[in-house]
């Protein structure tokens, strides 16, 4: 069909009025809703307490209002909260009114300035109902949770992700410097709790950003765990620590390495001495001078290292508390007055070293230490070995005296010795070489080599003798007159016997007899 110009015109037209005469249907403004964004939480151990940041925002009105009004009807919310659910692989757990408790908070960004509105709901975990129950083997799980209220305010809910850092046991492991395992040994925590002596221990970890943590812990030496595991942890050698917030996948010591990056540590620098500030928990006049300096600058280091310290070693933690000094004075001053965690988990303590340069002051060095969470292992790395030095002459026999050197064949390696055959390494009788050395008896030669930056060398011994000279072994049980005895030489040996002193060759010859008067029969 062929339509004219008048009729396309036409319908044309009819469109028009009848698009205009048509109802318009207005699309109702969208209005926005409360709602909460839960952070992902990590967890230390089954039963240990968690705290779930909600950032909280209201609804369309919610950009116009003032921070006076948000906080409020943030505080409202929080006020009407009457029943928190978790929900976790499809089932619903609904907590007791003693498992949960909730508060409105706020924070500030200290860069931008704008505050953040959110809700901390607290939960009591228990060993015997942890709520958020993730394995060490699973490592990570996704729970929602759901707030309903009383009245008109409706319900809230969010997803979170929680990441289970716990360990279960402690593995140490002895690898050589080829990356190849050669010791390995699994300690449990009562294992581990039965080479501590129980007491209370201070140590302190440093952060320029985070500020000085204090640690109150129990825990085991690791040099005494390295002994109970076969190792020994000496010069050259490096320790890495194996923690569980650095595991991709699992905090299995049987699958990954998971080395913090921050957690290695040559023996050179950790064995040094280091110590602990215990005033700063206890002397509030420390305390503000510390929090006064700000950052970690060198006003800081001269306050705390003016304070009393006291040594401390490396120690592996199974229990602890822990306080932190912000250097940006952020947590009000009565949060000082108690320590605020305590975890059961492995932690690696170590303590503050001294200014080389100036004992007034702590080192310059800084630890994020405090910010990772638990071990599960550590690995000693087995470092270049110094050559074993090379004695010469390598023992036998002399007359009068002999000249001893030693040699080693690492350049610039300092070599030690004893002459009474104990350990160099650890004995007080050792000697630094210096050049050749006389005996002018018998002596057993033990010597090892170190070098700074590498092991020590294995231990080499030679042994000296003189020859042995005639000497009578008779016993005279303090008489003059001994009735019996024998004395030995090269060639002979003589006997005293029933007061007759008899000569004998060594090689069966005649034997000569000579009686002393009264002595009885001669032979």
């Amino acid at each position: 069909m062929k339509f004219s110009k008048k009729m396309l015109a036409f319908v044309l037209s009819a469109i028009m009025i009848l698009g205009v005469m048509a109802p318009v249907t207005a699309m109702a403004a969208e209005t926005t809703q409360p709602s909460i964004s839960a952070e992902n939480v990590t967890l230390r151990y089954t039963g240990d307490p968690l705290k779930i940041n909600l950032t909280y925002s209201g609804d369309d009105t919610w950009a116009g209002k003032t921070d006076e009004e948000k906080l409020a009807e943030l505080e409202g919310y929080a006020e009407a909260v009457e029943k928190v659910t978790i929900i976790a692989d499809g089932k619903a757990k609904e907590l007791t009114a003693e498992q949960w408790s909730i508060k409105a908070d706020t924070v500030k960004d200290r860069k931008t300035g704008e505050m953040s509105y959110r809700m901390v709901l607290s939960l009591k975990r228990t060993a015997e109902d942890p709520i958020l129950n993730v394995s060490t083997a699973e490592r990570t799980k996704t729970f929602t949770v759901k707030l309903d209220t009383s009245g008109d305010k409706g319900s809230l809910q969010a997803d979170f992700t929680a990441t289970m850092y716990g360990a279960e046991t402690l593995q140490v492991r002895l690898i050589d410097k080829d990356g190849n395992v050669k010791t390995a040994k699994t300690f449990t925590k009562d294992e581990i709790k039965q080479m501590s002596s129980g007491e209370d221990k201070w140590y302190n970890t440093i952060c320029g950003m985070r500020g000085l943590t204090v640690f109150r812990a129990q825990g085991a030496d690791i040099n005494d765990i390295f002994k109970a595991a076969g190792i020994t942890f000496e010069q050259g050698m490096t320790l890495k620590l194996r923690t569980n917030d650095s595991a991709k996948e699992s905090n299995d010591s049987t699958t990954e390495d998971a080395y913090y990056s921050r957690g290695i540590f040559t023996y050179e620098h950790l064995m040094q001495d280091r110590y602990a500030f215990p005033g700063v928990y206890t002397d509030e006049s420390l305390r503000n001078t510390l929090l006064s300096g700000g950052r970690f600058d060198d006003g800081v280091k001269t306050a705390l290292g003016g304070a009393d310290k006291t040594k401390v070693d490396p120690m592996i933690a199974y229990q602890y508390d822990e306080v932190i000094f912000r250097s940006d004075q952020t947590k009000p001053a009565g949060a000082y007055d108690s320590l605020i965690a305590k975890e059961n988990t492995f932690r690696f303590l170590f303590g503050i070293a001294m200014d080389p340069e100036d004992s007034t002051k702590v080192a310059g060095e800084t630890t994020t230490w405090s910010a990772t969470y638990t071990v599960f292992g550590m690995d000693v790395i087995e470092g270049e070995k110094t050559a074993a030095p090379v004695i010469t002459p390598n023992g036998g026999e002399f007359k009068d005296k002999q000249k001893v050197s030693i040699s080693c064949e690492t350049e610039d390696a300092v070599i030690y010795y004893t002459t009474d055959g104990s350990d160099p390494k650890s004995s007080d009788t050792r000697i630094e070489y210096k050049g050749t050395f006389t005996l002018e008896k018998a002596a057993v030669v033990k010597a090892y080599a170190v070098k700074n930056g590498m092991m020590p060398s294995d231990i080499v011994s030679a042994e000296f003798t003189q020859p042995k000279t005639p000497a009578d072994t008779g016993k005279t049980d303090g008489k003059k007159d001994p009735s019996s005895g024998t004395a030995t030489g090269d060639d002979f040996s003589i006997m005293l016997w029933a007061g007759a002193l008899i000569l004998a060759a060594a090689a069966g010859g005649t034997v000569i007899a000579f009686r002393k008067k009264n002595a009885g029969r001669s032979r």
